[in-house]
């Protein structure tokens, strides 16, 4: 099994007792990898980083929805850790997996200088903290290399401030965009913040298809300048329960063709398992998923340390509203359900009535709002 720890860490988990001494390679049953994620991966990493936790799979069955592509084949989808927790991370992992029987026992890890991303969490109004977070991004490269012209120009990095509560699941609201362009672009006065907000450049993202949750991205150009940014972007992270990047998974955008008849079975299995997703975030499977709003922006590496220190309290008041956690879930899973009925009743509609332009726009919309419960209508 293969996690991975940043910064530039990949480790890989081995289990010597399922050697059986021949050459011979035997396939390794579900049950075996389920007892390792469900037993004891997930209740370690919830222990140790429960901050990172709710953005991993809520179960073994969820990895592999997300891991399974259009075709149904795997495709390799990795989740990170910082480098701190590893210590905690393998002590409690080894004593879960001694408990679950003989075969687990005598793991051992492997690991491999890989990636950097999701490492540096600090107190973003300590001064002291933000420097060692940006030394820890940095420590694998020789930055005396590096002359500060190219850092000032040249060189960019990401810095990201997260605002959570447990039990809910935090959403940006819509009338607050341009108070939140003010904090990632302090330099800029209103008629500016308002030309970056109706520019072309600036994309909306509708949370959940609810106008009044949408998070947003832009890239401001000549308005960033001042304050060095090239990219704002403004989320939040509940998308990580259904988020798959690099392959068309079962959480894919869909297309129309998906619901001619001979496509339109494998769309009602998929939406089965999407609604049973969000049941399980929603506490089905016995633990409650959070989630948290996020604001990013990149700005050049001369200038991070002195860059999105802090959103305001009274901002943070105006711009985030808190959604319980269950009702959040609850209302993605019942919508998905009620989808799931309208796909359903088309599989059964007659040809005749499936040409009528009634159910054409029907289905349609369906879709639409399908695509629109799982990804922003402007992605």
């Amino acid at each position: 099994m293969c996690l991975k720890f940043g910064p530039h860490h990949q480790g890989r988990l081995f289990f010597p007792r399922l050697y059986g001494g021949s050459r011979a390679t035997p396939a390794i049953p579900e049950e075996f990898f389920a007892k390792v994620y469900d037993h004891a991966i997930l209740p370690t990493l919830r222990q140790c980083a429960p901050h990172h936790a709710k953005a991993w799979p809520h179960s073994y069955h969820h990895v592999k929805t997300f891991a399974r592509g259009e075709r149904g084949q795997f495709t390799a989808v990795s989740r990170l850790l910082p480098i701190e927790v590893m210590d905690d991370f393998a002590e409690g992992l080894f004593a879960k997996l001694d408990t679950l029987g003989p075969t687990f026992k005598d793991a051992f890890f492997e690991l491999e200088a890989k990636g950097v991303k999701a490492t540096s969490m600090h107190p973003p109004q300590d001064a002291e903290a933000r420097a060692e977070a940006l030394q820890s991004v940095l420590a694998p490269l020789d930055m005396a290399m590096v002359p500060i012209e190219e850092k000032r120009t040249r060189w960019f990095v990401d810095v990201a401030l997260e605002i959570h509560r447990e039990g809910f699941v935090m959403q940006w609201l819509t009338v607050a965009h341009e108070r939140l362009l003010r904090v990632a672009l302090p330099s800029l006065g209103d008629e500016q913040v308002r030309a970056v907000r109706r520019s072309k450049a600036f994309r909306e993202d509708l949370s959940g298809h609810l106008t009044d949750f949408a998070g947003f991205r832009v890239e401001p150009s000549q308005h960033g300048r001042r304050d060095h940014a090239t990219y704002v972007n403004v989320y939040t992270t509940d998308k990580a329960a259904t988020y798959q990047a690099g392959f068309n998974g079962i959480y894919r955008r869909r297309p129309f063709s998906d619901l001619v008849p001979k496509r339109l079975a494998k769309l009602i299995e998929d939406v089965d398992v999407i609604s049973g997703t969000f049941y399980d975030c929603g506490g089905g499977a016995g633990m409650v998923q959070d989630g948290g709003a996020r604001m990013e922006i990149r700005v050049n590496l001369a200038y991070a340390e002195a860059s999105l220190r802090d959103i305001p309290d009274a901002i943070v008041q105006h711009a985030v509203l808190p959604v319980p956690s269950e009702i959040w879930w609850s209302f993605k899973f019942f919508r998905m359900t009620a989808l799931w009925r309208v796909f359903k009743a088309l599989s059964v509609t007659p040809p005749p009535a499936m040409a009528w332009n009634q159910t054409i726009m029907m289905a349609a919309i369906a879709l639409y709002m399908y695509n629109a419960v799982i990804y922003r209508p402007s992605e």
